[in-house]
């Protein structure tokens, strides 16, 4: 397995972490008897994550850059593979990019609008 390959890998290892933290999350919220509309914001959380998805399209774009000069395949998700196929590197890096940053803008405009406690 070569550098590239691990890269993909842990890519969408990522990506497959943050869905499962997120489902577990609306799971324990549910648990606790607070209706999804009113659980706890995390203001931080929604920027990191948006910081996170945008170095993750940079990525994107590097690793699919680097597969079109050195050629070679690699299994990645489906998804991801479609978006590729449909606009190449750039769609694929732009969806990604464009995702986190309207998460990191979704939680600075939390953070802005937080009751002080």
């Amino acid at each position: 397995m070569n550098n590239l390959e691990l890269k993909l890998l842990l890519a969408i290892y990522l990506t497959n972490l943050k869905q499962n933290l997120m489902s577990t999350e609306n799971e324990e919220i549910k648990e606790e008897g607070i209706k999804e509309d009113e659980k706890p914001q995390k203001p931080w959380e929604a920027i990191l994550v948006g910081v996170g998805m945008i170095a993750f399209g940079i990525f994107l774009y590097y690793t699919f850059n680097n597969l079109e000069q050195e050629g070679g395949s690699v299994r990645i998700n489906w998804l991801f593979a479609l978006a590729y196929k449909i606009g190449g590197k750039w769609t694929v890096a732009v969806i990604i990019t464009l995702i986190g940053i309207f998460t990191t803008y979704s939680g600075f405009v939390a953070l802005k609008n937080k009751p002080k406690e």
